[in-house]
């Protein structure tokens, strides 16, 4: 970083201090300076529409770690792990990935409840925080669809690098490395008191041209966050092709609950029935496989696994609602559980033969709709 001075035309370069030598401690001085200007933080490191969830969040019963700051993305309702180390640490990813895990398991609920400690709000009633999230923009259906990790450190280690890439590139793990380095201006003397100045830069993943391409960063498409490779963009984009064609056709069938969700870029599309954590939901599953479920996903694991149990005892009469095999998956090492039906899907297929395309669409609508009423007859 240089100090200009403009009077006499001529730079000097400032000095790069360790945060240890600026008394800049790691869970105290840098975690609270981001937690009282975190709109300052986040936009300078290419994040404007992170939301801060909690600090110290322990993200399972199971274990004591905490995570160091813990953030909803209102764009794609992602959770997002900020873990901060002073100097290099080489497990500073993989904790991080241990909490992105443990994170995945938290219902929407359980999301908006520590927001709610975090602002002060009521924890038992959660319609003001709900509210305000919603005045933020956020789709709550979306909340913890996904997540993703923000590594801020001094340096980091080669490897810690190389293996984020990695995950991003190949596997489309979202994660991004920030350096941080305290500069402070020693031209300006005691008079300066405290300040120090804090120079963020991303390294990972290395900004994109059309970030400096006249000079103003392109907004990314929804979900993106950073980190994403080519390839993960383009099933991301094929996936909201898909979605968005598959709401026009229930809007042309007359089914009205699919007119307030927005097609994202994810791999599931849910709707709601009327009652919270319960969707009726399609989604690509592993193996080359389309999925219509109901899902029940409450902040509760005991009353998912309840309400789970108590539909398989009718499992019968639910079976004569739906076309095709049930699949009865009560998740044990989830907090949420499902009821669903499969078929096989060719990803390029889908992609480029309309009538197949079409044959998947009528497929979903048809158990999404026996599954709705699954849901409204016996969960809602």
């Amino acid at each position: 970083m240089l100090r200009c001075e403009l009077g006499q035309l001529r730079m000097k370069r400032l000095d790069k201090v360790p945060f240890a030598d600026a008394k800049i401690q790691e869970r105290y001085d840098f975690q609270k300076l981001i937690l009282q200007s975190p709109n300052a933080f986040f936009e300078e490191i290419g994040e404007p529409n992170l939301i801060v969830i909690g600090s110290e969040v322990r993200p399972n019963e199971v274990v004591a770690d905490r995570a160091d700051i813990v953030a909803l993305d209102a764009e794609d309702g992602s959770l997002v792990v900020v873990e901060l180390k002073r100097g290099r640490d080489k497990y500073q990813l993989l904790q991080a990935l241990h909490y992105a895990a443990m994170l995945a398991e938290w219902s929407a609920e359980d999301v908006i409840r520590h927001y709610a400690k975090c602002k002060d709000m009521d924890q038992e009633n959660l319609e003001e925080a709900s509210e305000d999230l919603r005045e933020q923009d956020v789709e709550l259906d979306d909340i913890n669809r996904s997540q993703r990790c923000i590594l801020v450190a001094e340096d980091y280690e080669p490897d810690v690098l190389i293996t984020a890439n990695w995950l991003a590139e190949e596997f489309g793990v979202r994660v991004s490395c920030v350096r941080a380095r305290a500069v402070r201006d020693q031209h300006v003397g005691e008079k300066q008191g405290d300040v120090v100045y804090l120079e963020l830069q991303r390294i990972v993943p290395a900004p994109a041209i059309h970030e400096f391409f006249g000079g103003r960063a392109r907004k990314p498409g929804r979900g993106s966050g950073g980190g994403v490779s080519a390839a993960e963009q383009k099933r991301k984009e094929a996936n909201r092709r898909f979605w968005t064609e598959l709401r026009e056709a229930l809007l042309q069938a007359g089914h009205s609950w699919a007119e307030n969700r927005t097609p994202s870029g994810d791999h599931w599309f849910p709707f709601s029935v009327g009652r919270g954590g319960i969707h009726v939901t399609a989604s690509f599953a592993q193996g080359g496989r389309l999925r219509a479920e109901v899902i029940m996903e409450t902040g509760d694991r005991e009353t998912n696994k309840q309400m789970f149990d108590d539909l398989q005892t009718k499992s019968d009469r639910i079976q004569s609602l739906v076309t095709g095999d049930l699949s009865w998956e009560r998740l044990d090492e989830r907090k949420s559980s499902r009821v669903a039906v499969y078929r096989e899907c060719d990803r390029d297929r889908l992609e480029s033969d309309g009538e197949y395309r079409q044959d998947a669409i009528d497929w979903l609508i048809k158990r999404m709709c026996e599954f709705r009423e699954v849901a409204q007859k016996h969960l809602v």
